[in-house]
C-alpha cells in the first residue's frame, strides 16, 4: 500500500522580512502504507526557497524542515514526497504566503543644523504600504535623550548635545509585517565668541585708545568671519578682522562692544563686553583782579567751580 503524505506548516502565512518557516509531516493524517515505515523524506520548496530542496532518510530529521526561507514574496507552492520500504510513493502539494512588507521612509526639513536652536522636523509622508493594506503604526526613535514618538508627523526634536544622531522609524501594516527605516542628522557646534580687551577697559575720555582681541574664540573648524560693532561715538564703528587696535571714542559714557564670529559650518555666536570711556572734571577759577600794578599786586585765586564724572572724586588740586 502506498503511504498518505501529509504536511502542515506551523505558520502559512508570514511577512517577507520575518519568515521563518516550519514544515511537518502530520502523522495523524499521513501514514506509511500497510506495514511499512518511511524509507525517504523528500522536500520541494521551489528555486526561490532557502534550502530548495531537502532529501532526509530518517523520520527524525525528515519529519519536520525549519528555517524555511524565500527570496521573494507571493504565494509559494512546495511539495513533499514520501517513499516508504517498498519503494511506493505519494506526493502532496501545497501553498505558503509571504506577504510583502511595507517601506519606511522618512524626510527631515534639514538633516544639517547648528546646536544653537536646531529645529528638526521629521516626516513620514515618504513611506508607503503595499497594495490592498495601509499602514496602522508609526515608530520613531531619536537618538540617545531625544525621545520616541507614535505620531505619522512627529513634533520637532531640538537635541541638547553637538554630533550625529540616529534616527530610526519602523511602519507596521494591518498584517501585521514590518519595516525599518535608519538615518542620522548632523548637529553641528556653535564656535564660541571671546573677547580679549587688550587696554585697560576702564579709560578718559581724552586719548582714549581701546585694542580688542578675538583670536581667544573657540572653534571646531575655523572661524570664517569676525563682526565687531564698537558701539555709538566710536571710530572705527565696526570691523571685520580678529585683532584691531586704537579704537577711539569720541565722547564719554558706557560702551558695549558686540562681537559675532561666524565659524567654517556657518554656526554663530555672539558676545558683548562693556567698557567705560570716563569724563574728564572741568576746573575753573576766580582772581580778584587779573590786571595789577607791579607795585603792590597781590593776586587772589580761588576754585570757582569743578565737575568731576559722575561716581568720580577728585584726587587733587
Amino acid at each position: 500500500k502506498h503511504p498518505t503524505a501529509v504536511w502542515t506548516a506551523l505558520a502559512d502565512t508570514q511577512c517577507f522580512q520575518t519568515q521563518n518557516f516550519i514544515f511537518e509531516f502530520d502523522k495523524s493524517k499521513g501514514s506509511s502504507g500497510y506495514n511499512a515505515t518511511i524509507s525517504k523524506y523528500e522536500w520541494k520548496f521551489g528555486p526561490d526557497a532557502t534550502p530548495s530542496n531537502v532529501t532526509e532518510t530518517t523520520a527524525a530529521r525528515g519529519e519536520r524542515i525549519s528555517g524555511v526561507t524565500f527570496d521573494t514574496a507571493g504565494v509559494k507552492t512546495l511539495q513533499l514526497v514520501l517513499t516508504n520500504q517498498n519503494g511506493c510513493t505519494d506526493t502532496i502539494k501545497g501553498n505558503v504566503f509571504v506577504l510583502p512588507n511595507p517601506e519606511a521612509l522618512w524626510t527631515v526639513n534639514t538633516d544639517s543644523q547648528c546646536l544653537r536652536d536646531n529645529y528638526f522636523a521629521f516626516n513620514s509622508a515618504g513611506s508607503n504600504s503595499v497594495a490592498g493594506s495601509t499602514l496602522t503604526k508609526f515608530e520613531w526613535n531619536f537618538g540617545a535623550g531625544a525621545g520616541t514618538s507614535t505620531k505619522i508627523s512627529p513634533d520637532p526634536v531640538t537635541y541638547t548635545g553637538a554630533g550625529n544622531k540616529n534616527v530610526v522609524l519602523t511602519v507596521t501594516d494591518k498584517n501585521g509585517c514590518q519595516d525599518t527605516f535608519g538615518g542620522s542628522v548632523v548637529v553641528k557646534a556653535n564656535p564660541i565668541a571671546r573677547i580679549t580687551i587688550n587696554s585697560d577697559s576702564l579709560q578718559c575720555l581724552r586719548g582714549n585708545a581701546f585694542d580688542f582681541d578675538a583670536k581667544k574664540s573657540s572653534q571646531v573648524l575655523g572661524l570664517a568671519k569676525y563682526y565687531w560693532d564698537f558701539g555709538n561715538g566710536s571710530s572705527p564703528k565696526y570691523d571685520s578682522t580678529d585683532n584691531i587696535t586704537d579704537v577711539i571714542y569720541s565722547s564719554f559714557g558706557n560702551r558695549r562692544v558686540s562681537l559675532r564670529v561666524i565659524d567654517n559650518n556657518g554656526c554663530d555666536d555672539t558676545l558683548s563686553k562693556l567698557i567705560v570711556v570716563k569724563e574728564h572734571p572741568f576746573a575753573s577759577y576766580d582772581v580778584n583782579d587779573s590786571t595789577q600794578c607791579l607795585r603792590g599786586n597781590k593776586y587772589v585765586l580761588a576754585i570757582a567751580m569743578t565737575e568731576p564724572d559722575a561716581g568720580s572724586n577728585l584726587a587733587g588740586m
